[in-house]
């Protein structure tokens, strides 16, 4: 009987040893909190309010009722926004936005945009016409200018060579009024020496 006593007495014990492990056990995990990669935590304190530091990733430990812990993301995450509006001159126009944003502080609830890009920029039939017609035009406008110009160019060279011609036959009868005929003597002497050499 004795033997049976002291079994059951063991029994006893290791039951309540048991117990008294898995009771800390319990309260050692509910003390425990993980904050996974990609997120940070913000411990709400029950007497402080929240906490100014926030929880880098990993296991922590906190005051179970007194703390409490909230997880935020804070990865970068895509946000698409797709329009489909009208310019004043009534044509189509369809845009897709892809905006990637991530959490600046979670106690401000800010955000920082990270890039913006515009994915798809489509406009309608009438306005890609319109804006080929535009284009067309302005080409048109472009090359009429230069047309007018290369004019103006030509006129320029026509008037300056007629000018030149002037000054060259004001300057040959002053030469032969006062030196007589032998400059064109000369000239003659010259242009034949040349008709030889072809």
């Amino acid at each position: 009987m004795g033997s049976n006593q002291a079994s059951v007495s063991f029994l006893t014990n290791l039951a309540r040893g048991a117990f008294s492990l898995g009771a800390c056990a319990t309260v050692l995990n509910a003390s425990m909190y993980t904050v996974d990669g990609g997120e940070r935590a913000v411990i709400f304190d029950r007497l402080r309010g929240v906490l100014d530091k926030t929880v880098e990733e990993g296991t922590h430990f906190l005051v179970q009722w007194l703390q409490k812990p909230f997880i935020y993301d804070i990865r970068m995450k895509p946000h698409m926004f797709s329009s489909i509006s009208g310019t004043k001159d009534l044509h189509i126009v369809n845009l897709t936005l892809r905006v990637l944003s991530k959490p600046k502080h979670a106690r401000d609830f800010n955000i920082e945009l990270v890039d913006v890009a515009i994915l798809h920029l489509s406009y309608g039939a009438e306005f890609s016409r319109a804006a080929e017609q535009k284009q067309v035009a302005q080409q048109e406008a472009e090359r009429s200018s230069y047309v007018v110009m290369k004019a103006d160019q030509e006129r320029c060279v026509v008037v300056i060579r007629a000018e030149g011609e002037s000054e060259a036959a004001k300057l040959i009868s002053e030469a032969t009024a006062t030196a007589g005929m032998g400059l064109i003597k000369l000239r003659r002497i010259e242009a034949s020496r040349e008709l030889r050499r072809v």
